[in-house]
């Protein structure tokens, strides 16, 4: 099924091209060129053009450094995804019970 058909679940494109929207949005508002925020990556201006097109993903490290730049939370790129319904979280793995420490097989001569 594809992610953008309706009904569907967001998968990893949806959430790649969202996130893509918010950096471009949020650039414009803050009145930064794609040249400045590609200086401030350390990357070339037409990297940044792909990210904004969603040719090419963001990783999560250089996402961090463009919500550092833009002077937001990481959570910004993808706050309105919040009410989108997902898949149900994983339970939680059991821990190994770990046995008592028998106190009276240790040896204190």
């Amino acid at each position: 099924m594809s992610d953008n058909q309706a009904g569907a679940m967001p998968g990893a494109s949806t959430v790649d091209a969202h996130v893509a929207r918010q950096l471009r949005q949020l650039r414009v508002a803050r009145d930064v060129t794609q040249t400045q925020l590609a200086v401030g990556l350390g990357v070339s201006t037409q990297l940044i053009h792909k990210y904004e097109a969603s040719r090419t993903r963001i990783s999560p490290g250089r996402l961090f450094l463009c919500a550092k730049l833009l002077n937001v939370p990481v959570s910004y790129f993808f706050e309105p995804l919040q009410a989108v319904p997902g898949p149900l979280p994983l339970p939680p793995r059991r821990l190994a019970r770990v046995p008592a420490w028998d106190h009276s097989a240790t040896s204190h001569d």
